[in-house]
């Protein structure tokens, strides 16, 4: 990712198994948990070349697609822009028993990359928070599925 104008990474631990997290964040009806009011869906399966779509209220379906799955480990997912691509990685790994380290990785790539650099580097103030959401809502996930589903 070094070849790219902008990219930002960030990190966050949760209180919640590898298996249990990944499970739970790639059913993208459970996105909505993030983000009330927005609306995700995905034609098909949690596969590469699956289609999907955001929609934020009052505002036209964002396009995007899953590029890249390692199961049960990680991510990539493109939103074609004008003249680049919006690339968000999210990585589960396992740090201890019952905790899982979620990094999520923001890149722009693509010949007009640099014409939107300040649109993108939003995300560099709310990617922390959004972290900390997810994490607060799969731990809260897990203690009710209970830890036998794990």
């Amino acid at each position: 990712m070094g070849t790219h104008p902008w990219h930002f990474q960030c990190s966050i631990e949760v209180r919640a198994h590898r298996g249990f997290s990944w499970q739970f964040w790639t059913n993208v009806v459970n996105w909505r948990k993030l983000e009330p009011g927005v609306e995700f869906e995905l034609d098909g399966p949690f596969a590469p070349g699956a289609q999907g779509r955001t929609t934020m209220p009052g505002q036209e379906a964002r396009r995007w697609f899953i590029r890249a799955v390692d199961p049960g480990r990680s991510w990539i997912q493109e939103m074609p822009l004008p003249g680049a691509s919006f690339m968000v990685s999210m990585l589960f790994e396992e740090v201890a028993q019952g905790r899982t380290r979620i990094t999520q990785r923001l890149w722009l790539q693509g010949e007009g990359d640099e014409a939107l650099l300040d649109a993108v580097r939003l995300f560099e103030s709310t990617t922390p928070d959004g972290l900390k959401r997810i994490a607060t809502i799969i731990e809260v996930a897990q203690s009710e599925a209970g830890d036998s589903l794990c």
